[in-house]
Parts: C-alpha cells; structure tokens; sequence
C-alpha cells in the first residue's frame, strides 16, 4: 500500500449536514476534490457524528476508491470499551 501523500489529511469528525444527516452527495463531492488533489488519507472515529462518520466513510470512500489508494485511520472511543456486549 502506498504509503500517506501530502502533508494533509482529511478528518471526518465534522462533515456537512442536511437536516438531521450527514449530506452524502456533498461529502462524495470533498472526497473526490481531497483525492483529485493529490491527498489520500482519512481519518474516522466510531464516536464521531454520532457513529455515522464511519458508515459515510464507507459510503463515499471504501465504497468508491480501491483500497490501496488510500489510507484511512479509524479508532475506538472511550465509550466503546465501557460497555460490555458478549459475543454470540
């Protein structure tokens, strides 16, 4: 995998909303400019926008762009390991 172009990356913690969602079409429009441009790493939370940044990361990166294009960091919250769920 190539390793990070550029000197900036692309944080998902805050992207556009329309109405009470995140806005796809506007966000598949910044990831496409952020990779046009030279750019290619992303970084999500399961915490952040209240767990949809990873689902739209998905939608409008993973789902678009071959995995060796980009670098994505992800990591969990604090919350994440308060909570207790058992496997099944």
């Amino acid at each position: 995998m190539e390793k990070i172009k550029g000197n900036l990356g692309f944080g998902c913690m805050r992207l556009p909303i329309n109405g009470e969602d995140i806005d796809i079409e506007q966000t598949k429009q910044m990831v496409d400019k952020f990779m046009q441009s030279g750019f290619n790493c992303f970084d999500t939370a399961m915490g952040y926008i209240n767990g949809k940044s990873e689902l739209v990361v998905k939608e409008c990166l993973t789902s678009r762009y071959p995995r060796e294009s980009y670098v994505l960091t992800d990591k969990l919250t604090d919350f994440y390991f308060k909570t207790h769920r058992q496997q099944e």
